[in-house]
């Protein structure tokens, strides 16, 4: 069970540098961004989670993804080590272990119509059995807006660790289920939202939209 290559978002968590924010601001600069940016449809395709598409924003946790694979316990277990780059600020003090329990997003359509991010800290979502949910992410823009948002269905037994400062949707799943979750804590300084107004994507959880493995939508 081999190891893999952090190199790319190590690069990308550590380069991130925490600037002076204005929610007001990010607001009215997504409103004023250039037409030819938005280059997607209204329907957002929501893509199999896969490890390069996912580097920009974060990185994918499963005992695929572990540095090093080995037994323990005289043999009757199997330790997958070093899932995930754990990146907090150095005024966070300690990681959090929570869990969340989620309730399932009516089915339809709903608009990707806020995101935020986490300045201080990364954040790990690990679904505690069998879930159906869906991490919608974005890049960061000039002047701290958020890019084009991009959706992801993980598999069974993916999780994902968010990058520090990395935009995303609030946690959205088809069905009732719990994740365990490990970040910095609830801090009013950890926060920072975008109200994206007008909405210019949306999700659809009952139609089409699913793009194929290969990535073609």
């Amino acid at each position: 069970m081999g190891g893999r290559d952090r190199s790319g978002f190590r690069r990308q968590a550590l380069g991130w540098q925490w600037r002076p924010w204005d929610r007001e601001q990010c607001a009215e600069d997504y409103r004023r961004r250039p037409q030819n940016t938005l280059a997607m449809t209204r329907l957002l395709p929501i893509r199999p989670l896969e490890r390069n598409a996912f580097l920009p924003f974060g990185e994918i946790i499963s005992p695929d993804t572990a540095t090093r694979s080995f037994e323990i316990n005289a043999g009757l277990a199997t330790r997958h080590y070093d899932l995930a780059t754990l990146d907090l600020a150095d005024n966070v003090g300690r990681a959090i272990l929570s869990v969340f329990s989620v309730h399932p997003n009516p089915p339809g359509e709903f608009a990707v119509d806020i995101l935020e991010r986490h300045p201080l800290g990364s954040q790990g979502f690990l679904p505690l059995g069998e879930a159906d949910w869906i991490v919608i992410v974005a890049p960061d823009e000039s002047r701290d807006a958020p890019g084009a948002p991009v959706a992801f269905r993980p598999g069974p037994g993916q999780g994902v660790n968010i990058g520090r400062g990395v935009w995303h949707y609030p946690l959205v799943s088809r069905v009732s289920a719990r994740f365990l979750v490990i970040d910095g804590g609830v801090r009013a300084d950890n926060l920072e939202t975008c109200r994206l107004q007008p909405p210019l994507w949306h999700v659809s959880l009952s139609g089409p939209g699913t793009c194929v493995s290969d990535g073609r939508c």
